[in-house]
C-alpha cells in the first residue's frame, strides 16, 4: 500500500509500527488558522518517538499519539501525517 489515511488518533496506532519516520503538518493554533502551519519530523527508534524541528526536540515519547500531541502542545491541530518507509 502506498498511502495510509486515518481520520483520528485511534487509527494512528496502526501506522506507528509500520513506519520509522513521519512528516507532520499541523496548524499552530486550531482556533486561529492565521497563526499559520508548521511541519515537523517524528522518528521512531528503539520503540520511542522523537519530534524534530519543534521546541521539544530531544524528548522521547512511548507512543506516536503522545508525540503528535506534544508536537503542537495541545494548541494546534494535525492536518496531514505522512509515514515514511525504508526502501
Amino acid at each position: 500500500q502506498v498511502v495510509d489515511i486515518v481520520d483520528d488518533h485511534g487509527d494512528v496506532s496502526a501506522l506507528a509500527g509500520t513506519y520509522k519516520a513521519f512528516v507532520l503538518t499541523m496548524y499552530n493554533d486550531k482556533d486561529n488558522i492565521l497563526a499559520q502551519v508548521h511541519t515537523v519530523c517524528i522518528t521512531r527508534a528503539s520503540g520511542a518517538y522523537t519530534v524534530h524541528n519543534a521546541g521539544i526536540c530531544g524528548r522521547r515519547y512511548d507512543s506516536l499519539g503522545k508525540a503528535l500531541k506534544a508536537a503542537h502542545a495541545g494548541k494546534g491541530k494535525e492536518i496531514l501525517l505522512i509515514g515514511v518507509r525504508e526502501r
